[in-house]
């Protein structure tokens, strides 16, 4: 984390809770997490080692960007709704609520409270979706949305393709299409970011043209609430992203990201209250 600071980058940590393993060998866990459960988590089960991590934090006085259950309206991961309770109103909290959107939003706040009560004022919290139309109505974001008080920033992740030889999505097309971005901004005031960035090579040697467009799309105007931009730079398990796999994908990557666009300071507040 220092290494990344001192090289004047801010860090941004997921918290993955799962017992499986998704970005090295072994299979995903595609299943209900045994032992980091957001039940748990929401019951104080893990509190010694978050207060341990929030010390941590707090004492290394860098700025940080931390995310919990990254793209939570995404089945991937055993923090899904799906995993957690789906539609069930019977089994947590209020009975009027889907339970695992609830049990999701309940997790999330715990842990910012626990920050907080450490005095961990050097970390913001990011509320991470994915472009992803929901598949029911007890997996649409307002669920699992913790508000205001407990977020700092919305992260929203939008590839044009991961795998070599799938079609390829437009930028601005998948992310209109998702309704995300209009979710997001009627739903929070907080600044947005493409926490997730990136497009795999292919044959058709498209990946050039993809950054320029989603470059252009983000400067365009039409997403006002956009403040940042990360681009997911992987190599691992068949997928590959990497921004400098060819000399004209870094070339549009430069170009996207040249001039004053991006040439805001870091602006991180105590609280995000």
């Amino acid at each position: 984390m220092l290494t990344i600071w001192k090289h004047g980058s801010v860090p941004y940590i997921a918290f993955l809770p799962t017992s499986g393993d998704f970005y090295g060998a072994g299979k995903r866990q595609m299943n209900p997490e045994p032992r980091f459960t957001l039940q748990r988590i929401i019951d104080g089960a893990f509190d010694r080692q978050l207060r341990a991590w929030a010390d941590g934090a707090r004492a290394s006085n860098v700025p940080i960007m931390l995310s919990f259950g990254a793209e939570v309206n995404d089945d991937w991961g055993p923090w899904w709704a799906g995993w957690n309770g789906a539609g069930d109103t019977t089994g947590y909290g209020d009975p009027t609520k889907p339970d695992g959107g609830e049990r999701y939003r309940d997790a999330y706040r715990h842990i910012v409270d626990l920050f907080r009560a450490e005095g961990a004022t050097n970390v913001t919290f990011v509320f991470h979706v994915d472009s992803y139309p929901p598949h029911a109505g007890w997996n649409e974001l307002h669920n699992y949305f913790p508000g205001d008080e407990y977020v700092d920033w919305i992260g929203i992740s939008v590839y044009g393709r991961l795998y070599q030889g799938t079609p390829i999505s437009g930028f601005r097309a998948k992310l209109d299409a998702s309704g995300v971005y209009r979710t997001m901004t009627r739903l929070s005031r907080r600044p947005i970011a493409i926490a997730e960035m990136g497009v795999a090579d292919s044959a058709a040697a498209d990946k050039a043209p993809w950054i320029e467009a989603a470059f252009a799309a983000v400067r365009s105007g039409r997403y006002p609430r956009i403040r940042a931009v990360t681009w997911w730079n992987m190599d691992t398990d068949g997928i590959d992203t990497r921004i400098d796999s060819s000399r004209d994908a870094l070339d549009a990557f430069r170009a996207g990201v040249s001039g004053t666009f991006f040439s805001g300071g870091l602006r991180f507040s105590s609280s995000c209250r």
